[in-house]
């Protein structure tokens, strides 16, 4: 958030800063308080610093700022310093404490921050809100009153709370009351890392990225007769749930620093990675199983079979493994996939193609991604 201050601009070096102005004394209140706590802290570690590390603890040609000391990007990498604690007085800004409780010790901190209701009740709506995907201000006070109290009798246990939460019947997607009354709930639909998991369960296949290439780890480089930085030592990245790659949060996860709260509504984005893991994943366990990987897919059939009921047997068998409905052999859904099957064995005289282009399509079912 850029303030523009109505003398100065955006330049707030000089004149009132925001956290003296009318409209921004109510959050700076208490921030710059818990501020205070932190300024022995480095501000941000940057993928580039780690870097460093590997060298011969030079001053990289970026560093302008004297926080960065020598040996600063040496291993153990400095992310605290002393000296730095008592820099809010050099700023003028108010002693550490918490919501008026002075204080200059973290460990008091987290004790008044735990022993806070804000806190427990925060932590727990955030949970509900994401397991149920409804936004902070649709989750009822009914179910954050009840897991606040999970969250504090289970001695703050995290995961005895999201245990009890799964497992209690006001998450089932789908219920029923009397006779034929359901109370189900909007289906819940799955994100980029769940789609990941499910695909790689299924198939084997990880979408994966070498960000490296040639460069060799620790090579960071400007580039010849260029400004551009050059970093090595990415290694090997998963598109789907790396941050890196912008494919997380467009498919509607996060990305912990421009995108930090998850969607859920049906988007292209989503459906475009689900297509790109469907087409990958399914030539992958096409060539797995009738090569010479052990068979994740296709137990029924050879490269060779052609014969129809033993096509039928697989499919029917596919519905079950991919997405978990039982079917008969003679089913509606059976039939169209085995039309499918035909059509293009007889234009490509290629199995391998004809199973990859069903499963394809089987990956891409709205079940894979709302349940």
């Amino acid at each position: 958030v850029t303030f523009e201050h109505p003398e100065v601009g955006t330049d707030l070096t000089q004149g009132e800063v925001p956290r003296q102005q009318a409209g921004c004394t109510d959050c700076h209140s208490g921030i710059d308080q818990l501020a205070g706590f932190f300024w022995g802290f480095r501000n941000k570690l940057l993928p580039r610093d780690v870097v460093d590390g590997h060298l011969d603890c030079e001053s990289p040609a970026w560093v302008t700022s004297d926080l960065y000391l020598a040996g600063a990007n040496c291993y153990p990498l400095l992310s605290y310093r002393e000296e730095w604690t008592n820099q809010w007085q050099e700023h003028g800004m108010p002693s550490p404490a918490f919501f008026g409780k002075e204080s200059d010790d973290l460990g008091e901190l987290g004790e008044s921050i735990a022993a806070d209701p804000r806190f427990s009740y925060c932590a727990a709506q955030r949970l509900q809100s994401f397991l149920h995907q409804q936004r902070l201000t649709e989750v009822p006070f009914e179910r954050i009153a009840k897991s606040q109290k999970t969250l504090i009798d289970a001695d703050w246990s995290y995961r005895k709370l999201v245990l009890e939460t799964v497992l209690d019947d006001d998450f089932a997607t789908i219920g029923f009351e009397g006779e034929g009354e359901s109370t189900s709930t909007a289906l819940l639909s799955a994100g980029p890392e769940q789609l990941a998991r499910l695909v790689e369960n299924l198939t084997g296949f990880r979408w994966l990225y070498d960000a490296d290439g040639n460069e060799p780890c620790g090579n960071t480089r400007f580039a010849d007769d260029s400004d551009e930085l050059i970093f090595g030592c990415w290694g090997v990245d998963e598109i789907p749930t790396s941050a890196a790659w912008g494919v997380r949060a467009v498919a509607g996860g996060t990305d912990g620093y421009r995108k930090t709260l998850a969607t859920h509504d049906p988007s292209a984005a989503r459906l475009l990675l689900l297509r790109r893991l469907a087409e990958e994943a399914s030539a992958h366990v096409v060539a797995n199983d009738f090569g010479e990987g052990p068979i994740r897919l296709l137990h029924e059939v050879t490269e060779e079979t052609t014969d129809p009921q033993e096509i039928t047997r697989q499919l029917t068998r596919l519905h079950l493994e991919i997405l978990g409905q039982v079917v008969s052999d003679d089913s509606e859904e059976v039939l169209e996939l085995l039309v499918l099957f035909e059509t293009v064995l007889s234009v490509q005289q290629d199995t391998r193609r004809a199973w990859q282009v069903v499963l394809t399509t089987m990956l891409q079912d709205p079940s894979m991604i709302w349940y």
